[in-house]
């Protein structure tokens, strides 16, 4: 099962907050150990793991 984590904040700059986005996602590890993302904005900041079941191969980017 994946797992997606990650917040908006529309006073606080959010392309620095890295860091924080990256520990959220550690403690999803064991949803999705084969791969991960992160996007940053100004106001959003999101990180999802993924586990791969269905076509390992088409899902690589």
């Amino acid at each position: 099962m994946c797992g997606i984590t990650g917040w908006i904040d529309w006073e606080t700059d959010l392309t620095q907050s890295r860091s924080i986005l990256e520990a959220m996602m550690s403690s999803l590890f064991h949803r999705g150990p084969d791969a991960s993302g992160v996007w940053l904005s100004s106001c959003a900041a999101l990180g999802h793991r993924r586990l791969v079941v269905i076509d390992p191969e088409g899902a690589k980017l």
